[in-house]
């Protein structure tokens, strides 16, 4: 695996590369799936660095979300009635897709933690 992006116009003449292999910044672990806005940049989900990265538009890396963690913790602390506090959120597993609705929230498909996670970027990163 290359661990990267291919950037190709319509004739199929490749334009751009982006990323090598690596946990930093322009780096990836699988990157899995792909969110393009073409106004603002896009996403990248990268499945074992268990992170959203945003590049702009431009193709520069400017932030990257998550970390690796499973929804146990806030089972438990439902349970118990405590509150989850042993991983940063938002946390992912094995995330595989992401899409976005027409007001700005965004939709994860989180296949480790067997669910959809619904957030608004700006409340993350700001």
């Amino acid at each position: 695996m290359e661990h990267r992006l291919k950037k190709f116009d319509s004739n199929g003449s490749h334009l751009k590369t982006i990323g090598t292999y690596g946990d930093g910044k322009d780096q990836f672990n699988e990157p899995y799936g792909i969110l393009i806005q073409p106004e603002e940049g896009f996403f990248v989900v990268e499945r074992y660095n268990y992170r959203l990265q945003f590049f702009d538009a431009g193709g520069v890396s400017r932030v990257w979300i998550g970390t690796r963690g499973i929804d146990l913790e806030d089972r438990l602390a439902q349970v118990y009635d405590t509150e989850p506090k042993l991983f940063p959120r938002p946390v992912f597993e094995f995330q595989t897709s992401l899409a976005r609705d027409s007001r700005g929230s965004y939709y994860l498909a989180d296949s480790g933690n067997h669910y959809i996670q619904v957030f608004n970027i700006n409340n993350l990163i700001e």
